[in-house]
């Protein structure tokens, strides 16, 4: 039963990410199936003889349309981002500078390769 919920929460999610990632790609498949209906009921310029867009006109549109929810949205900070960050400085203490002890932790590297002394060993000339 799990195993059935785990594969339809899988399958969901790939159907969402595929969606948003290709929505202008199924506007486009969309376009190319229904060009002559689009061409009839859509375009402006289908009186002018002379320019002909077959309905490009129509897809521009709806193309931008589509991407004009992700541009015009107004950017909202929720409460709890600024709360994230909200400090009380009553909580700092400044020591003097008799009172504070500094201890210095010396690192030190002890560790060496089997092989770099006979690596690194310069050229003898005989």
């Amino acid at each position: 039963m799990i195993s059935k919920l785990n594969t339809l929460g899988a399958i969901f999610l790939l159907i969402v990410v595929l969606y948003g990632t290709t929505h202008k790609t199924w506007i486009r498949i969309s376009y190319e199936i229904n060009k002559l209906e689009i061409i009839d009921k859509f375009c402006i310029n289908k009186e002018v003889t002379t320019y002909s867009c077959d309905g490009k006109c129509h897809l521009k549109t709806q193309l931008e349309k589509a991407d004009e929810p992700a541009s015009n949205k107004p950017r909202v900070i929720s409460e709890e981002n600024i709360l994230l960050f909200n400090f009380t400085f009553k909580e700092l203490e400044i020591l003097s500078p008799a009172s504070k002890h500094i201890s210095f932790n010396i690192i030190r590297n002890n560790y060496s390769y089997i092989f770099a002394q006979a690596v690194l060993d310069p050229p003898k000339f005989s």
